[in-house]
């Protein structure tokens, strides 16, 4: 059984989007969020990836960001496929 990391794309307040997700840090196993569009990795780290979920929960609550949409469990090159499938093909 393979396990995928979250796949998270945020939707900012200034309308921009990115495309994040969740890992673990090799030396002190910590985990931080990952901006894959920007390749950037946050400074915040969270004991487990739900500590990092719920911080993410508190962001939107507190109007820090947009929304959000979570993906588990599933590859990101799926996810990459079928929204830029989506947007070529708005019936596909």
């Amino acid at each position: 059984m393979m396990i995928f990391p979250p796949i998270i794309i945020v939707a900012k307040n200034d309308g921009t989007k990115c495309v994040c997700t969740i890992m673990q840090h090799k030396l002190n196993k910590k985990y931080s969020f990952v901006n894959i569009t920007k390749g950037h990795i946050c400074s915040c780290e969270f004991n487990t990836q739900e500590e990092a979920l719920k911080d993410l929960r508190n962001k939107y609550f507190n109007k820090e960001i947009a929304t959000y949409i979570l993906y588990e469990d599933v590859p990101i090159a799926e996810i990459i496929q079928h929204r830029v499938k989506g947007k070529e093909n708005p019936n596909g």
